[in-house]
């Protein structure tokens, strides 16, 4: 008899089957299986089993172990015996993953998406990671994509699905074997069997929130930040870095703030920034939040640290304009144009008519106005009116028409 045996690593068992033994003179009674298990500690458990049957099955078969098996053919009455061959197996089976870790999950602004980096073990025998996605504080994960494995020591991922402007969002990463089942990886070696969970962070920002009597934001301008804590990298954050950008230029090398979670974890993740002295620019503000990491993870720091999304806000224009102006060369009231705060150059436009409807002036830059002249020479006293529209605060087009004075 030969016995023919193939070990299945996705079922955990091991299959074999044998051709009938057909030389007794009598007839064949029946097979008995003889089993030697030998776990990793040197124990041995035997075991036999009558059939009929030409095949057999060993289930529940465990990595380490040593499976000694073979198969006996017995006559009618027993007295003769015949064996097959023996097969030895030391089962060695799939590598599971030593650790699962998201390095960072981060918000990338220029495509408005979140990026997760994820530290995988490369010498693991899997065949995909799963990206798992929750909305905000739910806790309802589900799948979003995979990423295949090619044996490298990170996988990323690219969640363009996410609207990382409007909420933050949780995520997980689940590595599946090569029998596409889904494994549950610690993220450190020895550390418990946690499996990899980042959280991006959600910048929001309110312009001139009412602080009642509060006399540090009386009669000013003001933009109010609060965001939500980035979780979570094994080093900790250490400090939250809040960047400010003015009047649609680049944001600043340096951060406005920087909130201290070392010595100051308690403190609220809440900025008030005045911006009283910005109301000749053009009211739009833009902010965002680089967390950074601390040293105390195995795999170290994360240089690129992790963003928020990029919260912008325009304030609101204010905007005044006189009824008359006096152009008579005594260095007072030389130029007629509105008196602007936090007024957008986007959608502005300023102009002067005389009473038939000519036009005599007009201009898209906030800053300029009329000197009260036309083609090079002064006009004469008289009415005249004026046609400004400009973009307000809620993005509306806003237009206003008024007669004004000139007098010399």
């Amino acid at each position: 008899m030969n016995i023919i045996s193939k070990i299945d690593v996705c079922d955990l068992s091991i299959n074999f089957n044998w051709n009938e033994y057909i030389n007794f003179k009598d007839d064949l009674s029946h097979y008995k299986i003889f089993i030697n298990t030998t776990d990793q500690n040197g124990n041995i458990t035997y075991d036999s089993i009558r059939t009929n049957n030409l095949s057999y099955e060993i289930n529940s078969i465990n990595r380490g172990y040593n499976y000694f098996f073979y198969v006996v053919a017995y006559n009618g009455d027993s007295t003769l015996m015949a064996m097959s061959d023996q097969v030895n197996y030391l089962v060695t089976l799939p590598g599971e993953p030593k650790f699962n870790y998201i390095d960072y999950v981060s918000v990338d602004n220029d495509n408005n998406s979140v990026e997760i980096n994820c530290l995988v073990d490369k010498d693991a025998i899997i065949d995909r990671y799963l990206i798992y996605r929750s909305f905000e504080d739910l806790n309802n994960f589900s799948e979003i994509g995979s990423v295949p494995f090619n044996n490298s020591s990170t996988i990323n991922y690219m969640d363009y699905s996410a609207n990382p402007d409007e909420n933050f969002y949780q995520y997980q990463v689940f590595p599946v074997d090569t029998c596409n089942k889904i494994l549950n990886a610690p993220s450190v070696y020895q550390s418990l069997n946690d499996t990899s969970y980042g959280q991006t962070i959600f910048l929001q920002t309110e312009i001139n929130k009412d602080y009642g009597d509060d006399p540090q934001y009386f009669e000013q301008y003001t933009n109010t930040l609060n965001f939500n804590e980035y979780d979570k990298w094994l080093g900790e954050v250490v400090e939250y870095q809040l960047y400010r950008s003015v009047n649609r230029e680049d944001f600043d090398v340096l951060p406005l703030y920087i909130f201290d979670r070392v010595n100051n974890p308690d403190e609220e993740l809440k900025y008030i920034d005045i911006v009283t002295e910005f109301g000749d620019g053009n009211g739009r503000f833009c902010y965002y939040i680089k967390a950074i990491e601390g040293n105390n993870n195995p795999y170290g720091p994360v240089i690129e640290g992790s963003y928020s999304n990029i919260s912008c806000v325009s304030q609101t224009p204010i905007l005044f304009v006189p009824s008359s102006f006096t152009p008579n060369g005594d260095e007072h009231n030389e130029i007629f144009k509105p008196i602007t705060n936090f007024v957008s150059e986007i959608g502005y436009e300023f102009s002067i008519y005389s009473r038939n409807g000519s036009q005599l002036f007009t201009t898209n830059d906030p800053q300029k106005g009329w000197d009260g002249t036309f083609l090079g020479k002064f006009v004469q006293n008289d009415n005249y009116v004026y046609h400004i529209s400009y973009i307000n605060g809620v993005g509306d087009l806003t237009e206003k028409v008024q007669v004004f004075t000139l007098i010399r």
